[in-house]
């Protein structure tokens, strides 16, 4: 896979520049956004987005301020959702599966509840997602132990 390097473009948000890599054909209308983990950047999935270049035409941005992708002044999730809008209608595509790792993940929850018409299915892998029925915990809280009886 790693012998199929992602095609190197960028996308306007707003006054954004947006890095991207796209494997696949450009005219496939069945498009596969992948979103990286904070920090990280669209090469995380040069080793599985070739696979899946068959079938779709696979796209993974470089989120703002991380990989190729310009800074920002100040961050917002409502900013990161807008460069997978952005991305989205880049493709024109009515087919389109987001797939998030997680940091990723949480954007990928946050753009299918706001653009639910542009996307077919949305992937949430390996993210802490909170719900608004259940309070919110510091992350390094400690936590009640467990015990199983034997």
């Amino acid at each position: 896979m790693i012998d199929t390097p992602g095609r190197p473009g960028h996308l306007k948000s707003g006054d954004h520049l947006t890095h991207y890599l796209e494997w696949g054909d450009p005219s496939n209308a069945r498009v596969l956004l992948l979103l990286h983990g904070f920090r990280g950047h669209a090469h995380w999935w040069d080793f599985i987005a070739p696979w899946f270049a068959h079938d779709y035409r696979v796209i993974a941005i470089d989120f703002a301020g991380m990989g190729d992708s310009g800074a920002r002044p100040k961050y917002a999730r409502a900013t990161f959702v807008d460069e997978v809008q952005a991305a989205i209608e880049m493709t024109g595509s009515k087919t389109v599966t987001l797939a998030g790792h997680s940091f990723g993940g949480r954007i990928t929850v946050l753009a299918a509840h706001q653009y639910p018409q542009l996307l077919t299915r949305a992937v949430v892998i390996d993210s802490n997602i909170g719900f608004a029925d259940q309070p919110s915990r510091h992350r390094f809280a400690s936590r009640p132990k467990r015990s199983t009886p034997i």
